[in-house]
């Protein structure tokens, strides 16, 4: 924070500030053991340029930390200073003059933040694998859509996500623009239940391409919940490979925060392209769609490097 942000990066302006994640601080102690005790943790955070401790109260232990000579005054001064005036500096005390003090719910959900939604989707979907399928025909006669994606809405704003305004699906938006579009779920996230293969297979038996949308989820991945593999959860590839079977152009749009072992995928010649979609929000489908039939460009670029999920048992997970 202080050799590298305030003097080489020059984040040195006495209104600028730094503050920890949610409960960081209290890590220090309770799971780091980089102290002992809670005061001892705050003591440190501060001294080391943490300004704002963004969790309940552990800054309120500065109180003992200052009577034990573990910080002082002045040090806690500093902070209070780079935090009050950053507020001055966006008229919180002045609010009759503020830019920010006519702000109204009309400022929500405007027409140009649905617009950069939108391109934000669009921007953070790749095209990892082609054969020539992609863009689909101008007007695509049938399309069956398949798997646990395909109608997926409050699925594609991950986590940490506010309420929208509204969700179009894969499917809302390939029936919005296309005359055949049909869904079948074909299996769910995480399961070995095949119960809905036959469904799913004669669906697209009967369509000229189709489109696997599946991946992982919140149920897989997320905030305290790591994943143990980077493999595709449950029996998704094995509906891929059936419907890769059929001989049919075959789309596969992974959906997730991390990345998959897609190695089977690349290597049948009968999966046509695939599509890293991320997790794309309100306008992911319509994003998806647009990009699919060549009315936008794919990104050429991933969050994230992908590998064989073998990578794993080769490499010391201290020493990748």
């Amino acid at each position: 924070m202080q050799t590298l942000l305030r003097e080489h990066w020059g984040w040195d302006q006495p209104y600028q500030w730094i503050t920890s994640d949610c409960d960081a601080v209290n890590d220090v102690w309770e799971y780091h053991n980089y102290t002992a005790d809670s005061i001892t943790a705050a003591a440190a955070a501060l001294n080391a340029g943490t300004d704002l401790a963004c969790e309940g109260s552990i800054y309120n232990d500065l109180v003992q930390a200052i009577s034990f000579n573990m910080t002082n005054e002045a040090t806690v001064d500093r902070s209070v200073s780079r935090l009050y005036l950053s507020l001055m500096r966006l008229g919180f005390f002045d609010l009759k003059n503020s830019k920010y003090a006519s702000l109204s719910w009309t400022d929500v959900d405007t027409s140009d933040a649905r617009d950069l939604a939108k391109e934000a989707a669009v921007k953070g979907m790749t095209l990892m694998k082609n054969d020539g399928t992609l863009p689909l025909p101008a007007s695509v006669a049938s399309v069956a859509l398949i798997g646990p994606y395909g109608n997926a809405t409050t699925q594609m704003q991950g986590s940490y996500s506010g309420v929208a305004p509204y969700l179009v699906s894969p499917l809302m938006a390939m029936q919005a623009k296309w005359q055949n579009a049909t869904y079948s779920l074909g299996t769910a996230i995480n399961t070995e239940d095949s119960s809905n293969f036959s469904s799913a297979i004669e669906l697209a038996s009967a369509s000229d391409y189709i489109i696997y949308c599946g991946g992982i989820d919140g149920c897989i991945e997320g905030q305290a919940r790591d994943r143990t593999t980077i493999s595709w959860p449950g029996n998704q590839l094995r509906l891929v490979g059936e419907l890769s079977a059929l001989g049919k152009p075959l789309v596969v749009v992974q959906f997730g925060g991390g990345q998959l072992d897609d190695s089977v995928l690349l290597a049948n010649d009968s999966v046509s392209a695939i599509v890293w979609a991320g997790y794309p929000g309100q306008s992911g489908g319509d994003a998806l769609v647009d990009l699919l039939d060549g009315t936008l460009a794919f990104a050429g670029r991933l969050p994230i490097t992908q590998y064989p999920a073998h990578y794993v048992d080769e490499t010391e997970m201290v020493d990748p």
